[in-house]
């Protein structure tokens, strides 16, 4: 009744129609053509049964009548055909149907066992991992107070409660524990857990662990890491890396360097500009910076000119032995450069009135004048965020300012020498 495929309408939508996307037309015009094909149907079994009834008159009555019973056995033979087919089919889907069901129940108890032994497996290594867990955290000098960790058999969370907590004995720690003892717990129990099942690496790298403690537990805490946790103080321990921009952490770090068995580098820069060694890191930093802004790049330059900074400014302290305020602020209103030389010139201005001052009268002119380049045209509006005020040739300004102001703190110890820096305000040599 279609003889062409292009008039086969319904394959042709049939995928559209399934997913529900024809149109209304096509859909209207999809009933139209399903009414015709009705029709046309309709007309086509007319004609047959009026060519059967025609064939019946012609033939005698007796082959009519087995004509019929011989049709009849045919089609009851297809149907039993297709009877058995089906029950194959059906027999095939149950023994499939069955297989799903064993391997289900398996996977079921499988899991089931293995969730068990994982549930006993994580008690053992939780039991072990206690005591040296109390052990590192000790050790960190908590005193007052006395962790304990437990895990639900459900669970893969660990809970940490506390056996003593100053005097209190059995107490959550949700509404007690500030940042630095959660830090404590959560690093003491990660060491714990490392130092007993390390498994096949030999390295860890801890980023920042010390960020939250002060001077006096970062000290602790890289004393447990130096002699127990790391070799060699563990002699089966792993290699330690510590990450961290702590500048107090880095002079503990300094302190270690000489023994042998405690290495550390300093890194300089900026991501967008370089990160560079410590050897002649800030020489780099200072020329790339100084080559961006002759080339007109300030918004990628002026981190550079921060970070000359800072550094100048933090060597100079260290050289000239400046005390400098323990809690010295990275927020937005006190900037790590901005206090450093709030502290340098207090200290001169300390030095100029117990008339114990080593610079001379042309080194503090040149000081304050270089100090009001480097504040004027770069602090002041680092500080306020007024960064569109920065341009190249001011930069380069500040960068010349920052080597002439640091210039003031030295002096010639003979005629035509190298300058070197006094040994302290009060001290040239």
């Amino acid at each position: 009744m279609e003889p062409t495929a292009e008039k086969r309408l319904l394959a042709a939508r049939h995928t559209r129609a399934a997913a529900g996307s024809i149109t209304k037309a096509e859909a209207e015009a999809l009933v139209e053509h399903l009414a015709a094909l009705r029709a046309k149907a309709g007309e086509i079994d007319a004609q047959l049964a009026a060519e059967q009834a025609q064939l019946e008159k012609e033939l005698p009555p007796s082959s009519v009548e087995v004509t019929k019973k011989v049709e009849t056995a045919r089609r009851l033979q297809d149907s039993w055909t297709k009877l058995e087919r089906s029950r194959n089919v059906i027999a095939e889907e149950a023994a499939r149907d069955a297989c799903v069901d064993r391997v289900r129940d398996f996977l079921v108890d499988a899991s089931k066992t293995f969730a068990t032994a994982e549930a006993g497996m994580s008690k053992a290594r939780l039991a072990r991992v206690e005591p040296v867990f109390k052990d590192y955290f000790k050790k960190m000098s908590f005193h007052g107070v006395e962790p304990a960790v437990s895990k639900k058999a459900d669970s893969e969370e660990l809970r940490i409660d506390l056996t003593q907590f100053y005097g209190l004995t059995n107490v959550s720690p949700q509404a007690l524990l500030s940042e630095s003892f959660r830090n404590a717990f959560a690093i003491s129990l990660y060491l714990a857990a490392a130092s007993l099942f390390g498994g096949l690496p030999k390295f860890v790298v801890l980023d920042d662990v010390t960020s939250s403690f002060d001077a006096g537990h970062q000290h602790f805490l890289v004393e447990l890491i130096r002699t127990t946790f790391a070799r060699p103080g563990n002699a089966t321990g792993p290699q330690v890396i510590l990450l961290s921009h702590d500048t107090m952490l880095e002079k503990l770090f300094n302190k270690h360097s000489g023994s042998g068995t405690w290495w550390h580098q300093r890194l300089e820069g900026s991501p967008q500009v370089a990160v560079l060694p410590q050897a002649g890191a800030v020489n780099k930093v200072r020329d790339r910076t100084i080559s961006m802004l002759q080339a007109g790049q300030v918004d990628s330059a002026k981190e550079g000119v921060r970070q000359y900074l800072e550094y100048r400014l933090s060597d100079l302290i260290s050289k000239l032995r400046i005390p400098v305020p323990v809690d010295i602020a990275f927020n937005d209103d006190k900037q790590l450069s901005s206090e450093f030389l709030k502290a340098i010139d207090a200290a001169v201005k300390l030095h100029k009135a117990a008339h114990s001052l080593e610079l001379d009268a042309a080194q503090q002119a040149g000081l304050n004048t270089n100090m009001v380049t480097i504040v004027g045209n770069f602090l002041s509006h680092w500080g306020t965020g007024q960064a569109a005020a920065f341009s190249g040739p001011s930069l380069l300004g500040v960068m010349q300012a920052i080597d002439d102001y640091c210039d003031c703190f030295t002096f010639e110890p003979t005629p035509g020498a190298a300058r070197v820096y006094y040994k302290s305000l009060s001290q040239r040599q």
